[in-house]
């Protein structure tokens, strides 16, 4: 009788069916945090170049951790400013207190009167940045792919960095 019971509970049992055997996952691997996804949403205003003013609207989907406050993974961006806007993906680290490191790559494109460059530009490049408390350093290199005489762009930013 044990028998029969031991198979129906198997044929009857998705996770055993799926699995195609009677392992179960370890109670460790099902209370880690790190394995289950938190989305988080930041926002952080920055002084930059050649966007002049922006803020920056961050979602991370895929990110991991104990709480928003202590999380790591992939993060989207979209920022506009006054002088263009920027669209990034990238990968980030989110400590207690607002300590952060980030690196990203981005799209960026100018427009009315931005800070050392043209309007009505497109470049594609990178970024990094670091800070804590809130408060936000980065730079990064970018390659001009249309609209004007500018090749390069080195910018840099500082600013703050909310959740």
């Amino acid at each position: 009788m044990k028998s029969i019971v031991a198979l129906l509970v198997l044929l009857v049992s998705p996770q055993f069916a799926a699995a195609g055997s009677a392992t179960a996952k370890p109670a460790a691997a099902a209370n880690d945090p790190y394995s289950h996804p938190i989305p988080t949403f930041y926002v952080s205003a920055f002084v930059t170049n050649p966007q002049i003013v922006t803020v920056s609207l961050i979602s991370g989907f895929t990110m991991h951790g104990t709480s928003s406050d202590n999380a790591g993974g992939v993060f989207f961006e979209l920022e506009p400013g006054l002088g263009g806007a920027k669209m990034s993906v990238g990968r980030a680290s989110i400590g207690a207190h607002g300590m952060h490191q980030y690196w990203k790559g981005a799209i960026l494109r100018t427009w009315g009167d931005p800070w050392g460059m043209h309007a009505n530009q497109t470049f594609v490049g990178a970024e990094a940045a670091t800070g804590d408390i809130g408060l936000s350093f980065r730079i990064g290199a970018y390659g001009e792919v249309s609209g004007g005489p500018d090749n390069w762009l080195v910018s840099g930013g500082i600013g703050f960095f909310f959740n």
